[in-house]
């Protein structure tokens, strides 16, 4: 079934229940009932975020469907993804990716097909991937990243004001990776931040044997 055929079997009743609130959006455009820390980060509103999961636990598919169903409900929104360096920042956009692929209907959203780099729809909102040591000179109402242990000290100077025309979100994603840098104090109580620290043992889809085997 083409992606026009499926649009044509929707009615705009039946769009605006898909976008009608995150969480019911997240369980659309990805066939599973989001994890709680999922639905908290979903909701949450504050300007500041600091996800401290496990690798293959979900974060990063809550942050690239939080980042798309931002950028299809809200009257502005700029996304912009960073990491260390492209290629790690690239996995957070693909899963942007994946997500559009994977759900035709959203196409009504878009205004152009998908680059590699970037997502436009209509209204103007965008979604991009950057490399680190091109931040300067952007603007943006959320910046998303990904591997932010990683994430040069010197650069973290250079994020703040990107976001400082928009009032925008900050939201810093990774695995820990020692007491040092802004994620670990993004981290500490009283930082400012949202924070969300999820161990592997409380993810369903992650089994004690397997986290058993990895210890040992």
């Amino acid at each position: 079934m083409t992606s026009q055929e499926i649009l044509n079997l929707l009615s705009q009743s039946e769009i605006d229940e898909i976008i009608s609130n995150p969480i019911d959006f997240f369980r659309f455009v990805n066939s599973y009932e989001p994890h709680p820390f999922q639905k908290a980060i979903l909701l949450d509103k504050s300007k500041k975020q600091v996800i401290r999961v496990g690798r293959q636990c979900g974060k990063t598919q809550v942050v690239a469907t939080r980042s798309l169903y931002r950028a299809i409900t809200e009257y502005r929104y700029n996304g912009l993804i960073l990491a260390p360096t492209k290629e790690q920042a690239s996995i957070l956009f693909k899963k942007v990716l994946s997500i559009l692929d994977n759900n035709p209907v959203l196409n009504i959203f878009l205004a152009a097909p998908a680059l590699k780099t970037q997502v436009y729809f209509k209204g103007g909102n965008w979604i991009r991937l950057v490399a680190a040591t091109s931040i300067r000179g952007y603007t943006a109402d959320e910046i998303m990243i990904d591997e932010a242990p990683y994430f040069p000290e010197d650069l973290f100077i250079a994020v703040t004001p990107i976001l400082a025309a928009t009032d925008g979100s900050e939201t810093l994603l990774g695995t820990p990776f020692g007491k040092q840098g802004k994620f670990y104090k993004a981290c500490l109580p009283n930082s400012g931040y949202s924070a969300y620290h999820v161990p592997a043992t409380q993810i369903s889809h992650i089994t004690k044997e397997f986290l058993e085997n990895e210890k040992l």
